[in-house]
């Protein structure tokens, strides 16, 4: 017995490769762990050192004399897979490969911010980095050949969540339901006009959702914007469905009635690259364009990115504001993505009295940025000027800040006259990546924000189950233009008493509509 220790000190002098190798694997989980759950210092090394002393001891035992060619092509593919799956999912809270497929195809922008996002991978990578070097160094000593490569990517690939998403997305069993949206889907036709038209300004609150009013630690970063919804309509059961989980796809649903599906994987539109944005598609710009209407979109970020500027300038509207230009206007204002959304919104407010000057009704829709994760934008005046309350740090700093931003510029503009005529939206893009805030609750769980007010707008509330694509036929009507039954593309006037589809199928079964669609999407991406 006293003679074990020596023998194994011996068989480490005499294999540095592979104590190295367990080394590297031992760090590189506890890398990974670590980074995942927020661990301490001393906990990560507390479980590299553990994993070495287990694997080391078992590696030397079952080391071959007999050198072969070591054989991990297979086994590092499919664990950089699992690599691919674990960071996006720890940056973004979900993976979702039409997500991935349709930023390559739509393209992202230069900007900080992107590129932050990026340097944010290194955990990821080094984490896997670090195991991959490691198994390979086991692998050469312990002499496995390609069985045992074959075998241990299966292992992985059988593990990866990435893998079973392709499966579920490419499953036959579902063919049964995927021409069902084909079948719900309804061509928006306007009914006619009523004494008059009203203008609209849309805004669209990044990572903005109603569950932080659910939750009553977090409700005074939302309280600018519960005074202004008690005062219109709002509904407070609207959900986020498949394929609208990102800023432009939250704004398709809601200006198009669909959401935004996978597009081709091969070529979009007949071309590679991202062409027309859903060219079949009847969006709202589309309807009111054609009506007189006078439509601008504003965004602090470049509206180059994922395909945002072709959504708009391809459906109706004539002009997009975007970082450059505010910047040029505002040089003082810059954020990671662009602009701050305070010299957003006061963009806003200079472009509502040159509209309002016009003799033509307008629409004004409007993105923020404030909320994007992982840490948020807080615009300098709510640090200088002291416009939202202390004791808020981070991402909810920075969302207090934006709703307290947006609430005084709505006031300027009221007390100006700038709101004559015009109904006010405030929604939700999608809810927040920002995973600790509401760890306790599952995605079905949480609530988007949706608020409308205006002339002509009944005060009320909405509890019944809804979701983004309700919002087209919803400010349709509200501006004076109710489409025919109340109903456009797959969404239903929340002004009215017909059940939605969310109502009708249920979170689950909706959402697995959307995903195994093959004919809509196909329809309205023509090809």
């Amino acid at each position: 017995m006293n003679n074990i220790p020596i023998r194994v000190w011996k068989a480490v002098r005499g294999s540095p490769g592979l104590v190295f190798s367990c080394i590297a694997v031992g760090a590189g989980i506890a890398h990974l762990l670590r980074h995942h759950f927020r661990w301490s210092d001393s906990v990560a090394v507390a479980i590299a050192l553990g994993i070495c002393v287990v694997l080391l001891p078992v590696s030397l035992r079952f080391e071959t004399h007999k050198r072969r060619a070591a054989g991990m092509a297979f086994s590092v593919s499919a664990l950089l897979l699992i690599g691919f799956w674990y960071h996006f999912r720890t940056e973004f809270g979900w993976f979702d490969w039409n997500v991935i497929h349709f930023h390559i195809v739509a393209g992202m922008d230069s900007s900080r911010a992107v590129w932050d996002a990026v340097a944010r991978s290194r955990n990821a990578l080094l984490g896997f980095g670090l195991v991959i070097l490691g198994l390979t160094g086991i692998s050469a000593r312990l002499g496995l050949g390609w069985r045992s490569d074959v075998a241990l990517a299966t292992v992985l690939l059988t593990a990866n969540p990435a893998v079973w998403q392709l499966a579920d997305i490419l499953n036959p069993a579902a063919s049964a339901v995927r021409s069902e949206l084909s079948r719900q889907y309804v061509q928006p036709v306007l009914t006619e006009k009523q004494s008059e038209q009203r203008n609209f300004l849309h805004i669209f609150l990044e990572s903005t959702e109603r569950t932080f009013l659910m939750k009553p630690e977090l409700a005074r970063v939302m309280a600018p914007l519960a005074a202004i919804e008690a005062h219109g309509f709002a509904a407070i059961g609207m959900q986020q469905i498949a394929h609208t989980r990102w800023s432009v796809a939250g704004m398709t649903a809601a200006f198009c009635g669909v959401p935004l599906f996978p597009v081709g994987y091969t070529t979009v539109n007949g071309a590679v690259g991202l062409g027309a944005f859903l060219p079949n598609a009847i969006c709202i710009g589309d309807l009111l364009a054609p009506r007189g209407y006078e439509l601008t979109f504003i965004i602090g970020a470049s509206s180059a990115f994922g395909g945002i500027d072709k959504l708009y300038l391809g459906h109706g509207f004539k002009r997009i504001i975007d970082g450059s230009e505010i910047l040029a206007a505002y040089p003082g204002h810059a954020s990671d993505w662009g602009a701050h959304d305070s010299a957003v919104l006061a963009t806003v407010l200079s472009t509502l009295r040159n509209l309002q000057k016009g003799d033509v009704p307008f629409g004004l829709v409007v993105e923020t940025i404030g909320g994007h994760g992982p840490d948020g934008y807080v615009s300098p005046e709510c640090t200088h000027g002291k416009i939202i309350a202390g004791g808020l740090e981070g991402i909810l700093q920075a969302i207090a800040c934006t709703n307290s931003l947006v609430a005084r510029m709505l006031e300027s503009a009221e007390q100006e006259g700038l709101l004559a005529n015009t109904v006010v939206v405030l929604q939700s893009d999608h809810i927040s990546l920002e995973r600790e805030l509401f760890r306790d609750l599952a995605i079905e769980d949480r609530r988007l924000f949706f608020a409308i007010s205006g002339e002509g707008i009944p005060a009320g509330v909405a509890v019944r189950p809804s979701s983004p694509v309700d919002v087209f036929p919803t400010l349709l009507e509200a501006i004076g233009l109710p489409p025919a039954d109340r109903k456009a593309g797959l969404g239903v006037s929340l002004l009215s008493d017909t059940p939605t589809l969310l109502e009708v199928n249920g979170t689950g079964r909706f959402d697995q509509i959307i995903y195994y669609d093959r004919t809509l999407g196909r329809r309205l991406w023509a090809y």
